[in-house]
């Protein structure tokens, strides 16, 4: 399969991908895209030689629906020409920065889960647990999907119209700031970086 490939995928969990790269053999005119965690272009290369045209990314499972950011790099090729424009690729400066947005990318089960303990309020509420998870996921979606994604601050905007003064938002905005939970991700996803960077 890759000798007849002219793009080739890594998608190897970190601790077997030598193993199996190894009696492969690559072609210098292939395209390697990488989404492996905690493996360094270095590493990759040597095991992908003569192969040079390297690029390191995250794939999230919705890619085939669009909307799923692609944070690349050295280049945002092959993806813009596989993926875009349905599915954004976002060209880093540095290597390190690829073990950011895994990081952040953990957002999604923190995300997932501030929504699971809600949707299970509310069907305590309700005696509707059902319908309580169908209500949270689809508000949440619906209102997501409406977002502009163009990087402007739309976030803080979208927030901001929410929970202005006296609402029902800015009663939950100010309890979350309260209990810093702002420093407690800022605080996890750090140190999810710095692990996979190798930090002390």
């Amino acid at each position: 399969m890759v000798d007849g490939s002219d793009i080739v995928f890594l998608c190897l969990r970190p601790a077997v991908w030598e193993e199996v790269a190894a009696p492969l053999t690559f072609r210098n005119d292939q395209q390697i895209v990488s989404i492996m965690a905690n493996v360094s272009l270095c590493a990759i290369r040597t095991k992908v030689t003569p192969a040079n045209d390297i690029c390191m990314t995250i794939l999230i499972g919705f890619l085939e629906r669009g909307g799923c950011p692609l944070p690349a790099f050295q280049s945002a090729e092959p993806l813009n020409s596989l993926f875009g424009p349905e599915n954004p690729a976002i060209e880093l400066n540095e290597e390190a920065q690829i073990a950011d947005h895994f990081a952040a990318s953990a957002l999604l089960s923190a995300t997932l889960t501030v929504m699971k303990d809600g949707a299970d309020w509310l069907g305590e509420q309700t005696g509707n647990p059902a319908g309580a998870e169908t209500y949270v996921a689809s508000l949440m979606a619906g209102f997501l999907r409406d977002v502009p994604k163009d990087g402007q601050g739309r976030i803080l905007e979208e927030r901001s119209g929410l929970a202005s003064p006296n609402t029902l938002n800015r009663a939950v905005v100010d309890a979350m700031e309260e209990a810093n939970t702002r420093g407690i991700i800022r605080s996890v996803m750090q140190g999810l970086s710095d692990k996979m960077k190798g930090a002390k």
